[in-house]
């Protein structure tokens, strides 16, 4: 049930969807409509349609947003790994390697919308590159770069934390609630429960209720997950000759489905969410 909940089967939840309002259209039979319930169809529909249409224009937008801040986010963090590698020793590259890890895996442990919960761990990225000492002028040269990257991250950081806060309000989630019952209600009331009518009447329940999935998906930033975050962040892993690493529970919810032949590294956490603390992780191949 709980894979069919998910956002990320948007197929199973229309077929779901469709079964169940197609066997209510075939049990409930409406009286038709009056010509003032007409009148409140007409004006409910558009109310929905309208409020609905700006939710979903306001969510894709943000949605987008937090994608591009995340990927800048990632290409920085590649550049202060290329910049390391090229002057400085082999120590404080792998020690910031490690480092760089541990931020990477806190950004999947936690939800996207918990995403200042990974700070601390950003705060140990900028305290290592600080305590990096210059021996060379090449060296003092890029400092001085990552230094400048450290602050686009902040920026880009500062960025995602405000917009994951942007979500659609309890209050705006209950008025679509009920214009979308109402709706329904209407349609339903119009069901003479001919063939042609049962599965209209189930197409139109159904696609209005595929609009509010929509929505939900959108504001959890959990809408088509795995182009616009799993993708990114395995090329990013393994641009840093890191293996890719995931929460065990994405695959066990099918909301991540690995690559054969890719070896990954699998989270999984003993203590309900958020707290980390016995954190297991093993390799998958």
């Amino acid at each position: 049930m709980k894979n069919l909940l998910s956002t990320s089967n948007p197929l199973y939840l229309m077929a779901l969807a469709f079964i169940g309002f197609l066997t209510i259209a075939l049990f409930y039979g409406g009286h038709g409509l009056s010509d003032s319930s007409k009148i409140l169809l007409t004006v409910t529909s558009f109310v929905f349609g309208f409020y609905i249409n700006s939710l979903i224009t306001q969510s894709r937008s943000r949605h987008a947003k937090v994608v591009e801040a995340l990927r800048e986010e990632g290409g920085y963090i590649k550049a202060i790994y290329y910049i390391t590698s090229g002057v400085f020793s082999r120590e404080v590259i792998d020690a910031e390697r490690e480092i760089i890890d541990e931020y990477l895996m806190a950004g999947m442990d936690y939800r996207v919308i918990d995403y200042a919960k990974s700070s601390p761990h950003f705060r140990n990225l900028f305290d290592h590159l600080m305590k990096v000492r210059s021996e060379t002028k090449q060296q003092e040269v890029a400092w001085g770069h990552l230094v400048r990257i450290l602050g686009e991250i902040s920026k880009s950081r500062n960025r995602i934390e405000a917009l994951v806060k942007e979500r659609v309000s309890s209050f705006e989630w209950m008025t679509l609630t009920i214009l979308l019952t109402l709706v329904i209600y209407f349609v339903y009331s119009l069901n003479t429960r001919s063939l042609a009518s049962i599965t209209i009447t189930s197409f139109i329940a159904t696609s209005l209720t595929m609009l509010i999935i929509i929505l939900h998906g959108l504001d959890s930033l959990r809408w088509k997950e795995d182009k616009w975050f799993w993708t990114p962040i395995e090329e990013l892993f393994l641009g840093l000759d890191l293996l890719p690493y995931y929460p065990k529970i994405l695959v066990d919810t099918e909301r991540l489905k690995l690559k054969k032949g890719q070896p990954v590294r699998l989270a999984d956490y003993p203590n309900e969410y958020p707290d980390m603390a016995g954190k297991v992780v093993t390799i998958h191949k």
